[in-house]
């Protein structure tokens, strides 16, 4: 056996996850839908918007995943056509453009961090 020339030492919190799941930090628990949710509000304000069609095709589908369906979600979120063209974005909501997600945390990133904050250190309710 080669001599390594580092060596590692593995922690971890005896019970975490029973502690992770009373906290509600866990991927299930409170702490996790209370941004899922917070998300799911603030992003359909970021999504182009003409007829509102698109925004009511986006559901939760767990506590960690939100899905948008449609023909076209997928092209409008990335701003290119199945043609590889660029999508104009002349729509009803001046904050809709591509990459959605990136512009809602550019915007609101802090304020939900603030109300997270504010709903872990409340006791979670």
């Amino acid at each position: 056996m080669a001599n390594k020339r580092f060596m590692t030492v593995q922690t971890a919190i005896p019970g975490s996850h029973a502690l992770m799941k009373r906290m509600g930090v866990e991927r299930d628990g409170r702490v996790q839908a209370r941004l899922n949710d917070l998300i799911f509000d603030n992003l359909k304000d970021f999504m182009p918007r003409e007829s509102g069609r698109l925004e009511s095709k986006a559901r939760k589908l767990s506590s960690t995943r939100i899905r948008v369906d449609g023909p076209y979600a997928r092209f409008l979120f990335f701003g290119v056509t199945a043609k590889g063209e660029p999508v104009r974005y002349d729509n009803a909501n001046p904050n809709g453009g591509a990459h959605w997600d990136r512009h809602m945390v550019a915007e609101r990133g802090k304020r939900i961090v603030a109300e997270m904050n504010r709903y872990v250190r409340g006791g979670m309710r």
